[in-house]
């Protein structure tokens, strides 16, 4: 059976008939995936249709900047058989062009027949961002990339081989694509507006320790910090020559990769007079994953959810685990069964540069992080981020599985006395834990470890778990360099 085209599959306890209920899931991602077969496999008895713009099955796009070989075959998610069985009608290769909620119709490209729903999930996810034009010049060039799709993926490696790339950006996705390009490209260029990688979601001390291990094992890599792409110059073939920087910088490269967070497919969506989308380009959903449209629900990238975790009451979070989760809440609630989102705790995990890591909870926000274990030599260690005594999240490397064990007590919303942490944690490591940097709104505390760490008269062994005795009061508040509060901002969206 091919994998492109429309599927047209009867469910193997009868035939559908055209009066019956009607499922249909935009998008071919987790959220999208999950939703079909939770409302399958919960005895949803109408049809269920999934209308994909991809011209392959649903596959995994986590893998996307892990791997050279890619292919839709090795990353598919499930084969054709798998959707026959279950009854999923697969209606890939068609982009939905309009959305008519008060007829409950969609209409596609492919034919000038709608396509009717009694509920519908939009699982459209999101999409690289790019900046404009007029941000940065000659962004139209050939050869400027995003990690959006399996297309683009697999464009960027096809090119980069042997070729200097400049990446812009330094969170999961860019050190991911370091790692991965390292035996693939002749240099790779890190341009990022933040002093350290993971910066954003981990903080200073454990960025800086996570980039200390990216050089020492990868030769073909610098980073270019406080810095960003202002320009980018072409040759006469309209491909990438050149890229200058804020700070002046003029770097010779064959390939630009940005990867500075994303932007929700919800354009489709974006004038409807309901209101679905938010001032931030997200479809709002509440805890059951219901927008404020009757029968229509969302999930995944494109949906802004409500979450116990987050400080701020409510978050997007760019992964996976998360994206199926969404999907199977959406499904629940038409089967009447009343699951909530909001005590969901995220989980992620990575592996990069030889080295695991895991990240669960929602730290934005947090006042204080505490590192457990070796940041500078073995590189294994355990942080957790905390907001007035409360776990917010907690990061481990080479550290299995404090992780999966610390998310329970995160769930529980336990507030810790000071000096008490959870068991798990100080049975891997008995020795005390130093003091990470404290983030409140856009300052560094002035009694953080990584002020000492990059202080010229103090050494790494000043750091150590064997002196602690800091004077203090010699470190003054250290405010964000200009231009990183304003991204402190847009990275609202927690990015994976």
């Amino acid at each position: 059976m091919k994998e492109t085209g429309v599927y047209s599959i009867s469910r193997p306890l009868g035939k559908i008939f055209s009066h019956q209920r009607v499922a249909v899931a935009i998008g071919s991602g987790a959220s999208a995936v999950a939703f079909a077969q939770s409302l399958r496999e919960g005895r949803w008895e109408g049809r269920i249709v999934l209308i994909s713009k991809d011209n392959f099955l649903p596959y995994d796009k986590t893998r996307l900047s892990e791997t050279v070989n890619l292919s839709a075959e090795n990353l598919k998610l499930k084969d054709a058989d798998w959707f026959q069985h279950l009854g999923i009608e697969l209606r890939l290769n068609t982009a939905v062009h309009r959305v008519d909620m008060t007829k409950r119709k969609l209409y596609v490209e492919t034919t000038r027949v709608p396509v009717p729903y009694t509920k519908l999930f939009i699982g459209t996810g999101s999409r690289g961002r790019l900046p404009t034009t007029r941000l940065v010049p000659g962004i139209n060039l050939k050869n400027i990339y995003t990690i959006s799709d399996i297309h683009e993926a697999q464009r960027v490696y096809d090119v980069s081989k042997g070729k200097t790339v400049v990446i812009e950006g330094s969170g999961f996705i860019a050190m991911e694509l370091v790692s991965t390009m390292k035996n693939y490209a002749k240099m790779s260029y890190i341009v990022t507006r933040q002093k350290r990688p993971f910066q954003t979601v981990l903080g200073e001390t454990i960025g800086k320790a996570l980039q200390r291990h990216i050089m020492k094992n990868v030769s073909n890599v610098e980073f270019f910090t406080f810095d960003e792409i202002r320009s980018i110059t072409g040759n006469e073939k309209g491909e990438v020559k050149m890229v200058k920087t804020l700070k002046k910088r003029e770097i010779n490269c064959d390939v630009v990769v940005y990867a500075i967070g994303s932007v929700p497919n919800s354009e489709l969506f974006s004038a409807d007079k309901r209101a679905l989308v938010s001032k931030s380009g997200h479809i709002v959903v509440t805890e059951f994953c219901e927008t404020n449209v009757t029968d229509v629900y969302a999930g995944g990238d494109v949906a802004l959810v409500p979450l116990d975790c987050a400080v701020t009451g409510t978050a997007t979070i760019a992964h996976w685990n998360f994206a199926s989760y969404t999907g199977k809440i959406a499904a629940a609630r038409i089967l009447h069964i009343n699951e909530s989102i909001k005590p969901y705790i995220p989980f992620y995990y990575t592996s990069f540069c030889g080295i695991t890591l895991r990240y669960t909870g929602f730290g934005d926000h947090y006042d204080e992080s505490i590192i457990f274990g070796d940041i500078f030599d073995n590189l294994k260690f355990c942080v957790l981020y905390r907001r007035e005594r409360k776990i917010l999240a907690c990061a481990t490397v080479n550290a299995d599985p404090i992780a999966a064990r610390v998310c329970f007590n995160i769930g529980d919303h336990f507030q810790w006395e000071p000096g008490v942490y959870p068991k798990i944690i100080t049975d891997t490591f008995p020795e005390l834990p130093i003091l990470g940097e404290e983030f409140f709104g856009f300052k560094l505390d002035r009694e953080t470890c990584i002020t000492l760490y990059d202080s010229q008269s103090t050494t790494e062994e000043a750091v150590r778990r064997g002196n602690r005795q800091f004077d203090a009061s010699q470190y003054k508040d250290t405010e964000f360099p200009l231009g990183l509060a304003e991204d402190k901002q847009m990275n609202f969206v927690f990015m994976m």
